[in-house]
């Protein structure tokens, strides 16, 4: 059909970006994007996916597919958590310049690193929907907040470092509430 990769991966955005305005509220349920694809694929991506008997359960871009199975607002607390934790990285780092703590500075700056890389292939692939860098996202989120926090608390800010981890909690808290209604959304469906 003459589609390189690019131009798909571009077609699978408009499905998903599609989606996404289409329930701004739920999505159309996790793990449900390959099935409401199909029925919503331009054609030059249909006849691809029909010659290799292939189905897009990825929209090659995580931020889309969440928006896109989850909502609008699910994506909106999803980047809302990233904002709070890379937000307090930042302070934390200076901080840790700061109070002369070279290795936790250097520690905080090498998970907030390996964060933003695994993001950036976010923007073009689905690394979030494969199991091990799930993980690794995960481990580093927890390990990048908590040596914030922590680095927060040593410094004599606590009022600071407690109102980080209550904005902390109260976004995890909305990420497990849209997940759920989602999760339960694709059942019912």
């Amino acid at each position: 059909t003459g589609l390189t990769n690019v131009d798909v991966r571009r077609l699978c955005w408009g499905v998903a970006a599609g989606m996404a305005a289409r329930h701004p509220m739920t999505g159309v349920g996790a793990g449900c994007f390959g099935v409401a694809a199909e029925a919503e694929l331009p054609d030059g991506l249909r006849q691809v996916s029909a010659s290799r008997g292939h189905i897009y359960h990825f929209a090659y871009n995580d931020f889309l597919q969440i928006g896109a199975e989850s909502g609008l607002v699910a994506l909106g607390v999803f980047v809302a958590l990233l904002f709070v934790v890379f937000s307090g990285a930042r302070e934390g780092l200076a901080w840790g310049n700061r109070a002369g703590r070279p290795v936790g500075a250097a520690a905080a700056a090498g998970v907030a690193a390996a964060l933003a890389a695994l993001l950036t292939q976010a923007l073009v692939d689905f690394p979030l929907h494969l199991p091990t860098h799930l993980t690794l996202f995960w481990v580093d989120l927890g390990l990048l907040a908590a040596l914030t926090v922590s680095g927060e608390a040593r410094g004599g800010n606590e009022q600071r470092g407690r109102t980080t981890r209550v904005a902390a909690a109260v976004v995890a808290v909305l990420v497990a509430l849209a997940l759920g209604a989602t999760a339960i959304r694709g059942v019912v469906a």
